[in-house]
This record gives C-alpha cells, sequence and structure tokens, in this order.
C-alpha cells in the first residue's frame, strides 16, 4: 500500500495535514480485495465487522502512517487533518479514520473516497453521525 502525509502550511489559518491512499496496484491488492467473505471484528468499535483483507493491509501500515501523522499534527497545532484515497485506498481511508476517532480522539476533517468497496458493516458508520 503506498500512501503521501505531507502538510500544506499555506491552507488556511492553521494549514493542513494531507494524507491520501493510492489504490489497488499489484496483485497482492488485489488479493487482499477478493478477501471479502470474511469478516472480523474491527478493534475498539462496538458490533463492526470489516472486511478481513481491507483490515489486514490496514494493519501493515497502521503505526507508521499514525505516527507520521500524528508527528505532522503536533508539528502544526490547530491543522486541518483532510484524508482522500481511491478503491482500497478509499477502505484504508475509512477504517483509518475510525481507528484515530476511536484510539485517538482525533477526527479526519474532510474526507474524500472514490470508488470505495464496501468496508464492513454499518456499525463502522460511526463518523457519519
Amino acid at each position: 500500500m503506498q500512501l503521501f502525509i505531507g502538510v500544506d502550511p499555506s491552507d488556511g489559518a492553521n494549514g493542513s495535514v494531507l494524507v491520501s491512499f493510492r489504490g489497488s496496484e499489484v496483485l497482492e491488492n488485489y488479493i487482499k480485495d477478493l478477501e471479502c467473505y470474511t469478516s472480523v471484528t474491527f478493534p475498539k468499535c462496538k458490533g463492526c465487522k470489516v472486511h478481513a483483507g481491507m483490515l489486514d493491509t490496514y494493519n501493515s501500515i497502521r503505526m507508521p502512517t499514525i505516527s507520521f501523522i500524528q508527528d505532522k499534527i503536533d508539528a502544526n497545532p490547530g491543522a486541518t487533518l483532510r484524508v482522500t484515497g481511491h478503491s482500497m485506498g478509499s477502505s484504508m481511508v475509512e477504517l483509518m479514520c475510525v481507528d484515530l476517532h476511536l484510539r485517538y480522539s482525533l477526527n479526519c476533517d474532510q474526507i474524500y473516497t472514490y470508488g470505495t468497496p464496501r468496508s464492513g458493516n454499518m456499525n463502522l458508520d460511526i463518523l457519519k453521525s
């Protein structure tokens, strides 16, 4: 999974932290996409069931990604967190934003996704309420 994390200091009063996830690109990504018949529980999310392949992919990049995001936010207090992704990358956005919200009380301020496969059940939609 490839992604970009950067800072735009000229965006608004406090700048923004930008996170962008690439869509499915290599054979391994497509194989994970096909693991849609197995759902697993998403940690710390009551009743949340997610696509096993998507969660496996997210967990493979989770800690370094969250660490980089936290470093950028700490260095730019008040910055807006903007995230985007396409296809499998948009599932990573959904899982990451729920994870940031539940575990770190950090919210994705703006989310732009394209061609999102079904990442999980309705309980995963906690950010929409």
